[in-house]
């Protein structure tokens, strides 16, 4: 095999793992939390939210996803959440 070839191989392989592990990483979360709807809604709330750490903040995510989940995630602007 010729040195020119990994040169171009050895990158190409690095740039394919990482892609891979990225995606591998994401089917892994959704297919193992799939079901826990409470658990995304808080999770996806906190993510747009940047984790904020504030007790208040933490409570009122929490209050909001128990609230729609009890209704059914529809009508919720008719919903007191």
């Amino acid at each position: 095999m010729n040195k020119k070839h990994l040169l171009w191989i050895i990158p190409l392989s690095i740039i394919i793992g990482i892609i891979l592990g990225i995606y591998l990483f994401n089917f892994i979360e959704v297919k193992q939390m799939g079901n826990y709807d409470l658990y995304n809604c808080i999770y996806n709330n906190a993510e747009r939210n940047s984790f904020n750490q504030n007790p208040i903040m933490i409570n009122k995510i929490q209050n909001e996803c128990v609230c729609f989940r009890e209704n059914n995630y529809t009508n919720l602007l008719e919903a007191n959440c």
